[in-house]
C-alpha cells in the first residue's frame, strides 16, 4: 500500500446467485422458416436439453435477431463461431464442445458446477464465471477488456499455453496450463495456479494468497523488464519454482523457494528460500530471511545462498 499500489476486489460470487434457475419451459426460434432456424428473439430463454448426447449432440448455431436471449444448456452443444448475444448458462450435467471456439464480448459464460466445456482452443472475450471444469487440448486465450474478468471457482485446465491479455482474473480453486502469459493483468490468486514450464509476466500485477507453481527444474517467473511488473506474496501464501527473473518488483510476507531469483527490487518480510543464486538492486528486508533453506526438514540451522551478487547501484536496507 505504501508503494501506491491497489489491490483488485475479490468478487467471492456464489454460484446460487451467479447462475439462474432453468426455466420451466422453452422458446422458439421466431419463426418456423428454415432460415430463421437458431434465431431467438429479445428476452427469450431457450433450453438445450438432457437428451442432446456426446453421441448425437444440439448442432444448431444459437444467436438473437436483437436485443439478447438467455440459452441454458443441459445436454450436450456442440458450438462453433456463430452465436451472438448470448448469456449462456452451463448447467449441471451440460456440456459445450467444440473444436476451435470463440465466445465474442456480446455474450456472457456462466459454467455451473458439474458443467463443462471442452474444445481444442478456446478464445474468451467475454465476462466468465466457472463453477465447473473448462478443458482445452492446445490453448487458451483470453483478451476480456479492462472491465471484464475470469472468475474460477472450478477447475481450468489447458493442455498447451495460456495468454491473458488486458483483463482481471480472479482464481478460487485450479487453473493449470503448460505455460502461463500475462500482460496487463490484475491477476488474483486464493488457490492453485500451475505452470509445467514457464510463468511471463509482462505490466501485470499478480496477488498471491494461495500456491502459484511452476517447474522446479528450468521452470521460471520472468518478466519483458516492465517495471509495472508486481508480485505479491500475502501471508500463508507459497511461490515456488526454478527461478524468478527480470526487473520485476516483489513484495513477500509469504514463502519463495527457488534456485536462482534475480529481481530489480525485492521487499521481504517472511521466508525467501533461493537454493544456488540470488541477485538484487533493491533489497529491503524487515524482519524477513534470504537463505537457501535447510539440508533435512528435521534441521535447526538454515544454510547460506551459496552465491549472492548486486547489480549496479545496488541499495540494501535492513529493518
Amino acid at each position: 500500500r505504501a508503494a501506491g499500489i491497489t489491490e483488485i476486489a475479490d468478487k467471492e460470487y456464489k454460484e446460487t446467485e451467479a447462475i439462474p434457475a432453468v426455466p420451466g419451459t422453452s422458446d422458439g426460434y421466431i419463426s418456423d422458416n428454415p432460415w430463421d432456424e437458431g434465431v431467438l428473439a429479445d428476452g427469450a430463454e431457450y433450453i438445450i436439453g438432457k437428451e442432446y448426447t456426446s453421441a448425437s449432440p444440439y448442432l444448431v448455431q444459437l444467436r438473437t435477431n436483437r436485443g439478447r436471449a438467455t440459452v441454458f444448456v443441459q445436454g450436450v452443444w456442440k458450438l462453433s463461431d456463430n452465436h451472438s448475444n448470448l448469456d449462456i448458462y452451463v448447467m449441471n450435467g451440460g456440456k459445450i464442445i467444440a473444436n476451435a471456439l470463440t465466445v465474442g464480448n456480446n455474450n456472457t459464460l456462466a459454467l455451473q458446477s458439474g458443467g463443462s466445456l471442452e474444445c481444442t482452443s478456446l478464445k474468451l472475450g467475454c465476462p466468465t464465471k466457472n463453477f465447473g471444469t473448462i478443458t482445452a487440448s492446445k490453448d487458451l486465450t483470453m483478451n476480456l477488456g479492462g472491465h471484464h474478468e475470469l472468475f474460477n471457482e472450478g477447475v481450468i485446465d489447458v493442455k498447451g499455453e495460456v495468454r491473458i491479455n488486458g483483463s482481471n482474473v480472479i482464481n478460487h480453486h485450479i487453473f493449470s496450463a503448460k505455460t502461463v502469459k500475462v500482460t496487463s493483468v490484475q491477476l488474483l490468486n486464493k488457490a492453485n495456479l500451475n505452470s509445467a514450464t514457464n510463468i511471463n509476466i509482462n505490466g501485470s500485477r499478480i496477488f498471491n494468497y494461495g500456491y502459484i507453481k511452476f517447474d522446479e527444474n528450468d521452470g521460471e517467473i520472468k518478466t519483458d523488464n516492465s517495471t509495472a511488473t508486481v508480485i505479491i506474496n500475502h501471508d500463508k501464501a507459497k511461490i515456488t519454482g526454478h527461478e524468478i527473473e527480470g526487473h520485476l518488483s516483489v513484495y513477500n510476507d509469504g514463502i519463495i523457494e527457488v534456485s536462482e531469483f534475480t529481481s530489480s527490487s525485492l521487499y521481504n518480510s517472511c521466508t525467501v528460500i533461493v537454493k544456488e543464486e540470488f541477485k538484487f538492486q533493491n533489497m529491503t528486508l524487515n524482519k524477513g530471511s534470504i537463505t537457501a533453506g535447510r539440508a533435512n526438514e528435521s534441521d535447526t540451522e538454515w544454510l547460506p545462498v551459496p552465491e549472492i551478487e548486486t547489480h549496479a547501484n545496488a541499495k540494501l536496507t535492513l529493518i
